[in-house]
């Protein structure tokens, strides 16, 4: 197993200068950097071996990303189990039956991660010690899930060192889904990955969503992820704004929601973002100086930020 995390407090994250994983590490761990050398040697192109490792990054940066923060999120609930076993004098909540080795997450607005073949997504299995976590459940939710996708799910080990994967596909709308499906109180936590909370042409269709979110179940972790420093600046501002509007916040605190922070598995494949402007851009930016200006080269998941509602409520 290669492990990315061991967070025994939950004010570790992934980002932490401390944390020495990183991509490159975790390939060398897997043997990939090797193949990757030997492929570029094959090929007489040096500088082919980069590229293909930009390739791979852009496929790994989900899964990889989701596996730093799954020790941290499985940490979440059983403290929240044990708070609420405290004030119930130890009788067991129905709605938290505590299955400690496993967690249901939800990927909230998901799009190129729900078609993510299976075997980039043993990755996360691979990650992530069968002593800790022997079952990760992810529902994929949102109106861009390609229709059609059917629940599958493997499983690698065995015995004593067995570990599951399971995938769900939904293409609706998150509140939509859980008022049809009776999914309250299901998942641990949440994942928004890339979402673009501030976007221009983005920001007014998250306000409900985010604010059905950070009130879910008394407060889950939500793992946010943006493209650059633009997208993660916005997004905080959004986030922020949403916080302080929880009506359970009865005390506003300083400090309520961290920064953004680099994330060591993000994709290092880069596209163009646009940045766009009031109306609708021109067709031909090419002698357009202020809007090349505006242009920012966007990676996957690059900035991460791991929120939990209930360490600001008093639930944990």
């Amino acid at each position: 197993t290669v492990r990315l995390a061991n967070y025994r407090s939950s004010n570790k994250t992934c980002a932490d200068e401390s944390h020495e994983k990183t991509l490159q590490t975790f390939l060398n761990d897997r043997g990939w950097d090797d193949k990757l050398q030997k492929e570029a040697t094959r090929l007489n192109q040096s500088e082919s071996k980069e590229y293909m490792k930009n390739l791979i990054s852009q496929v790994l940066t989900y899964p990889l990303t989701l596996a730093c923060h799954c020790e941290t999120i499985q940490y979440y609930k059983k403290a929240t189990i044990a708070n609420a076993n405290i004030h119930t004098d130890g009788k067991q909540v129905d709605d938290m039956v505590d299955h400690s080795k496993s967690i249901r997450i939800c990927v909230v607005g998901a799009r190129a991660e729900a078609t993510l073949p299976s075997i980039y997504w043993n990755e996360l299995l691979l990650a992530i010690p069968e002593e800790v976590i022997n079952l990760i459940s992810i529902d994929f939710v949102g109106p861009d899930v390609p229709r059609g996708l059917k629940p599958r799910q493997f499983t690698i080990g065995g015995n004593k060192k067995k570990k599951t994967i399971k995938f769900t596909f939904y293409s609706k709308h998150l509140q939509k889904h859980t008022s049809m499906n009776g999914t309250e109180k299901l998942w641990d936590a949440f994942v928004l990955f890339n979402p673009g909370l501030g976007h221009p042409n983005l920001e007014a269709g998250w306000i409900d969503t985010l604010q059905f979110i950070l009130n879910y179940k008394r407060g889950v972790p939500v793992l946010f992820t943006a493209y650059n420093s633009i997208d993660a600046e916005r997004d905080h501002n959004i986030i922020q704004e949403a916080v302080s509007n929880i009506d359970n916040l009865s005390k506003p605190r300083n400090n309520l929601l961290n920064k953004f922070s680099l994330n060591p598995f993000a994709s290092r494949l880069g596209t163009v973002d646009d940045v766009p402007s009031e109306g609708s851009p021109a067709t031909n930016h090419s002698d357009d100086e202020s809007y090349v200006k505006k242009q920012k080269i966007a990676y996957a998941n690059q900035f991460i930020l791991l929120y939990n509602p209930a360490e600001n409520n008093g639930t944990i």
